[in-house]
């Protein structure tokens, strides 16, 4: 679980680099969970890219740093909380390239888009 106050690294090419998470979008919990939407607030950016230091975008989590179920026979676990940063539309990702591995319950969640740009599927 992704919890209000967690820092998350951004796996896209956008200009991030690491973010702080305002507020889950999309229910009433205090966390979220891979293929769910956060607000987040950029605390370290690259140099000369799109996404500025302190500006608040939406992102959506494509990798879990804790024990994910599927279908109750296998389990997974990836090394780090890491996310994609979204339009303002919500749907389409900011990048053209996501640089990492993303977790196949992004097609449950109506992520179909970044899922297809990156090489790597969970």
């Amino acid at each position: 679980m992704f919890f209000v106050e967690s820092k998350i690294t951004v796996g896209d090419n956008s200009g991030g680099r690491l973010g702080k998470c305002v507020k889950p979008l999309g229910n009433k919990r205090l966390f979220a969970v891979v293929g769910e939407l956060v607000l987040l607030s950029m605390k370290k950016v690259y140099a000369r890219k799109k996404v500025k230091k302190g500006t608040i975008s939406k992102a959506v989590i494509v990798q879990g740093a804790s024990w994910f179920w599927r279908e109750l026979v296998h389990c997974y676990r990836c090394h780090a909380w890491c996310c994609v940063l979204l339009k303002k539309d919500g749907y389409t990702p900011k990048a053209t390239r996501i640089k990492l591995p993303v977790a196949f319950e992004l097609y449950n969640a109506v992520q179909i888009r970044a899922l297809l740009m990156a090489n790597y599927r969970i």
